[in-house]
């Protein structure tokens, strides 16, 4: 019997799966260790909205922040200068639809 025909069909075929289900992942989007994990469309979407309301404040956007969503549960990474810009900056988060807990890394 020959296999070759049908194995290399069946190689492409899971290269096609694999390949169709991964996906690149922004700098924002992967852990603060540089270990990238797939991430839902909800997940990247809530990560958006909340670098867009903070890039739309006017005292949040002068800083740098890494956001990482999962399931509704936001880490967000940066440093504030002062605890008010802190306090702004995690209202910012906990009022973006979708936020159910945060995890804050912020530092001064």
């Amino acid at each position: 019997m020959n296999f070759k025909p049908v194995h290399g069909f069946v190689m492409a075929a899971l290269f096609a799966v694999c390949a169709a289900g991964c996906g690149t992942l922004s700098d924002s989007m992967s852990s603060p260790r540089g270990q990238d994990a797939m991430v839902s469309e909800a997940d990247h979407q809530l990560t958006l909205d909340i670098l867009h309301r903070l890039q739309n404040d006017s005292v949040a956007n002068e800083s740098n922040f890494g956001v990482v969503s999962r399931s509704g549960v936001v880490t967000i990474y940066g440093s504030v200068a002062d605890e008010g810009m802190r306090r702004r900056v995690l209202s910012i988060v906990q009022g973006t639809p979708g936020v159910m807990q945060i995890h804050d890394r912020l530092m001064r």
